[in-house]
């Protein structure tokens, strides 16, 4: 993903709160995840939804091959005993490339009209199922043309994207927050929230070992908004917050301490997931990530993060060493972020759609007017 879409690097020189417990000391900082794991929350739904193109083949198709030289037709079918017909969908050896391209289309719409009453009432729909041979093939020319058109109209201009249904954008959404298979209806997971097992505070978030990536956001904000075992009585993210919001011995936080972490961020009615609104709640996320230029961290940028006798945070170790680029480091910025794109490209297929088949119903009025 382009840097610039979301890279936001706030370069601040904190004094350090070494004497400063974790109480209220990130309400700030929630403020600033909140939205993104706003996100999570069911019902998940997007906008734009997703459109559906032309369906079928345009009815011009039909009426072009209903009107052409009856030797031409029969080359696209076969007779199964007294009555059935089938289509030939191969080509004959020596059939011309452009041709060869859209037998199959040719045989299955020949086929189609074969069918009992299929092409009078096609004709009908048209007024011209009493027309004389001379008439019809005067507007048997006319229609070749709109035949042609339709056929440019059905090609998308834009590429449908890919792992993009709403199943999973919601799949990517709760991936990026809860992890891989879970989502904000089920206890966290430290499997799936780090790809680590059995982990205390200061270990799962960067105080006394080398953590280089942030992988999910529910990770962060248990490591920005809950404490190390030890310390039960008070809330980093809520303002003089006496509840319990401590880690396990060697695990994440119960689902009764998740839940008083999550209430710094209350669930709201949920709305419609639009890429906006994705690049706002990113936008917002990645302001809380400071630097000191080695190390990055969210928000409060002390190397005694403990979550117990100093402040609450979790830190990314060598993030910027080396003109790093810290959010690259924070992988579900980019999951979220990526999920936007989705969207984005959504928008722009669906608009696609929208002009294909506009432009084929106005083939069908051209023909019609040109019939009645």
């Amino acid at each position: 993903m382009p840097k610039h879409f979301f890279y936001v690097t706030v370069v601040a020189i904190l004094c350090n709160q070494a004497a400063a417990g974790p109480k209220g000391g990130n309400v700030e900082v929630m403020a600033k995840l909140c939205d993104a794991l706003r996100l999570g929350d069911a019902p998940i739904a997007f906008e734009p939804q997703e459109e559906t193109g032309f369906e079928g083949e345009p009815t011009v198709l039909k009426l072009n091959m209903s009107l052409a030289p009856k030797d031409w037709r029969d080359r696209f079918v076969k007779r199964s005993g007294t009555t059935k017909v089938e289509p030939i969908e191969t080509a004959p050896a020596g059939t011309p490339d452009d041709w060869r391209s859209m037998w199959p289309r040719w045989a299955a719409i020949e086929a189609g009209l074969r069918q009992p009453d299929a092409e009078m009432t096609l004709l009908k729909a048209y007024n011209i199922e009493t027309t004389g041979p001379e008439q019809k093939e005067l507007i048997r020319h006319h229609i070749a043309a709109y035949a042609d058109a339709a056929l440019a109209a059905m090609k998308i201009s834009e590429t449908k994207p890919t792992d993009a249904d709403d199943n999973a954008l919601t799949a990517a959404i709760n991936t990026a927050i809860y992890g891989a298979g879970k989502d904000g209806s089920k206890e966290l997971d430290r499997q799936s929230l780090t790809g680590q097992t059995g982990q205390a505070y200061g270990v799962s978030c960067g105080e006394t070992s080398a953590v280089e990536q942030s992988k999910t956001l529910a990770h962060a904000v248990a490591c920005v908004c809950g404490t190390a075992q030890a310390k039960n009585n008070e809330e980093p993210c809520i303002t003089d917050g006496t509840g319990n919001v401590q880690w396990q011995a060697s695990n994440m936080p119960q689902a009764a301490q998740w839940n008083k972490i999550r209430a710094a961020c209350p669930k709201i009615k949920p709305t419609a997931i639009t890429a906006e609104r994705i690049r706002t709640a990113v936008g917002a996320a990645s302001s809380a990530i400071i630097t000191d230029g080695t190390h990055a961290y969210i928000d409060h940028m002390d190397t005694d993060c403990d979550g117990h006798s100093n402040t609450a945070c979790p830190r990314l170790t060598n993030a910027e060493k080396n003109d790093g680029e810290p959010l690259t480091k924070v992988l579900w910025l980019q999951h979220l972020a990526a999920v936007a794109t989705k969207l984005e490209q959504r928008q722009k297929y669906n608009m696609a759609l929208a002009k294909q088949k506009s432009e084929i119903q106005t083939i069908d009025w051209q023909v019609k007017a040109l019939t009645k």
